[in-house]
Protein backbone atom coordinates (compact mmCIF):
# COMPACT_ATOMS: atom_id res chain seq x y z
CA UNK A 1 0.00 0.00 0.00
CA UNK A 2 1.37 3.68 -0.95
CA UNK A 3 2.41 5.65 1.71
CA UNK A 4 -0.13 8.46 2.53
CA UNK A 5 2.08 12.02 1.61
CA UNK A 6 1.07 15.23 3.81
CA UNK A 7 0.20 17.79 1.36
CA UNK A 8 -0.31 20.70 4.13
CA UNK A 9 2.85 22.34 3.22
CA UNK A 10 1.42 22.86 -0.16
CA UNK A 11 -1.60 24.27 0.42
CA UNK A 12 -0.09 28.17 0.34
CA UNK A 13 2.22 27.21 -1.73
CA UNK A 14 1.93 29.08 -5.39
CA UNK A 15 5.19 27.28 -6.92
CA UNK A 16 3.60 24.39 -9.37
CA UNK A 17 0.26 25.14 -9.17
CA UNK A 18 -1.75 24.74 -12.36
CA UNK A 19 -5.07 26.27 -11.42
CA UNK A 20 -7.04 28.72 -9.92
CA UNK A 21 -10.30 28.41 -7.61
CA UNK A 22 -12.00 31.86 -7.35
CA UNK A 23 -15.03 32.19 -5.22
CA UNK A 24 -16.31 34.66 -3.31
CA UNK A 25 -14.03 37.58 -3.62
CA UNK A 26 -11.01 34.91 -2.70
CA UNK A 27 -8.78 33.43 -5.73
CA UNK A 28 -6.46 30.62 -4.69
CA UNK A 29 -3.58 28.68 -6.51
CA UNK A 30 -4.14 25.11 -6.17
CA UNK A 31 -2.96 22.05 -7.75
CA UNK A 32 -5.46 19.95 -10.16
CA UNK A 33 -3.86 16.62 -9.41
CA UNK A 34 -4.75 16.58 -5.76
CA UNK A 35 -8.02 18.52 -6.05
CA UNK A 36 -8.89 15.67 -9.05
CA UNK A 37 -7.43 13.18 -6.67
CA UNK A 38 -9.35 13.64 -3.06
CA UNK A 39 -12.34 15.41 -4.19
CA UNK A 40 -15.12 14.46 -7.00
CA UNK A 41 -16.64 17.27 -7.83
CA UNK A 42 -13.18 18.19 -9.27
CA UNK A 43 -11.94 14.78 -10.98
CA UNK A 44 -15.42 15.27 -12.93
CA UNK A 45 -14.49 18.80 -14.20
CA UNK A 46 -11.18 18.33 -14.82
CA UNK A 47 -12.59 15.43 -17.40
CA UNK A 48 -12.22 16.55 -20.81
CA UNK A 49 -15.67 17.09 -21.74
CA UNK A 50 -16.07 20.12 -19.25
CA UNK A 51 -14.72 23.55 -20.02
CA UNK A 52 -12.97 23.51 -16.67
CA UNK A 53 -10.36 20.32 -18.01
CA UNK A 54 -8.94 23.24 -20.51
CA UNK A 55 -9.51 26.80 -18.01
CA UNK A 56 -6.73 27.64 -15.68
CA UNK A 57 -9.28 29.48 -13.30
CA UNK A 58 -12.33 27.48 -12.12
CA UNK A 59 -15.31 30.04 -10.85
CA UNK A 60 -17.32 28.65 -8.18
CA UNK A 61 -20.29 30.63 -7.63
CA UNK A 62 -23.05 30.06 -4.77
CA UNK A 63 -21.41 28.05 -2.72
CA UNK A 64 -20.48 29.19 0.98
CA UNK A 65 -16.83 30.20 1.13
CA UNK A 66 -16.09 28.36 4.59
CA UNK A 67 -17.34 25.27 3.39
CA UNK A 68 -15.20 25.60 -0.33
CA UNK A 69 -12.14 26.56 1.94
CA UNK A 70 -13.20 23.52 4.21
CA UNK A 71 -12.90 21.73 1.22
CA UNK A 72 -9.69 22.65 0.08
CA UNK A 73 -8.29 22.43 3.42
CA UNK A 74 -9.25 18.43 3.17
CA UNK A 75 -8.18 18.23 -0.32
CA UNK A 76 -4.05 19.30 1.24
CA UNK A 77 -5.12 16.40 3.76
CA UNK A 78 -6.38 18.92 6.47
CA UNK A 79 -8.61 16.64 8.76
CA UNK A 80 -12.21 17.51 8.96
CA UNK A 81 -11.98 18.72 12.93
CA UNK A 82 -8.70 20.89 11.88
CA UNK A 83 -11.07 22.12 9.28
CA UNK A 84 -13.84 23.30 11.10
CA UNK A 85 -12.27 24.66 14.46
CA UNK A 86 -12.35 28.14 12.80
CA UNK A 87 -15.92 27.97 12.13
CA UNK A 88 -16.87 26.56 15.29
CA UNK A 89 -15.31 28.97 17.45
CA UNK A 90 -18.17 31.65 16.49
CA UNK A 91 -20.89 29.37 15.55
CA UNK A 92 -23.99 28.08 17.09
CA UNK A 93 -25.47 24.71 16.25
CA UNK A 94 -27.52 25.58 13.53
CA UNK A 95 -25.16 27.54 11.53
CA UNK A 96 -22.66 24.52 12.07
CA UNK A 97 -25.58 21.98 11.00
CA UNK A 98 -25.94 24.12 7.77
CA UNK A 99 -21.59 24.61 6.99
CA UNK A 100 -21.48 20.70 7.14
CA UNK A 101 -24.58 20.34 4.56
CA UNK A 102 -22.59 22.96 2.28
CA UNK A 103 -19.35 21.17 2.50
CA UNK A 104 -21.31 17.62 1.46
Amino acid sequence: MPAQFDFREWFDLDELSDITVKFDDREVKRHKILLARRCDWFRRAFHKRFAESAQQVVTLRGDEPEAVEAVLRYVYRYGYSEVVDKHVARSDKRSMLWFHLHVL
